[in-house]
């Protein structure tokens, strides 16, 4: 690889100790913060881009990573449906483990199970309700993953 590709001048050059790269690597940054570091040891050093554009660049990254630590996940846990098995609260988790852990610890006194459906994507998790009386023939469960921010 030649050195515009490999190490390029303007992000420090392969005999500079702090090269863009060693220090995105040796700090453990990720993503959003080794592309402000990236942008910032490059300012006004890359021909056709301009000190501004690239600080202003850092600066989106860091605004970035800022709205990303905030953001927090819960999971809410909803029954609907008839009968007995529609009667339930809707709680929320702040863990996937701990709302299926609760899910299988639901007895049904009413008869019947809850069957896991076959799709789950993204956290999100259902059930459906088999159950054996005429009121509680229908009913679902679900696990919902939902982002809520803190700041």
């Amino acid at each position: 690889m030649s050195d515009v590709v490999s190490h390029p001048a303007h992000y420090g050059g392969e005999s500079n100790p702090y090269e863009a790269i060693k220090i995105i690597e040796a700090h453990k940054l990720g993503f959003c913060l080794g592309n402000a570091i990236k942008y910032i040891l490059r300012a006004g050093k890359k021909p056709g881009s301009s000190s501004a554009d690239d600080l202003r660049k850092a600066e989106w990254y860091v605004n970035r990573e800022q709205r990303e630590k905030g953001k927090v996940f819960l999971y809410v846990l909803e029954i609907e449906g008839s009968g007995a098995a529609g009667q339930q609260p809707t709680l929320l988790f702040d863990d996937a483990a701990l709302a299926l852990a609760y899910v299988e610890k639901i007895e049904a006194p009413w008869g019947g199970r809850w069957k896991r459906d076959v799709l789950e994507f993204n956290d999100c998790f259902s059930w459906t309700w088999e159950g054996t009386r005429e009121e509680d023939r229908w009913a679902s469960m679900s696990i919902i993953k939902t982002e809520v921010w803190t700041s």
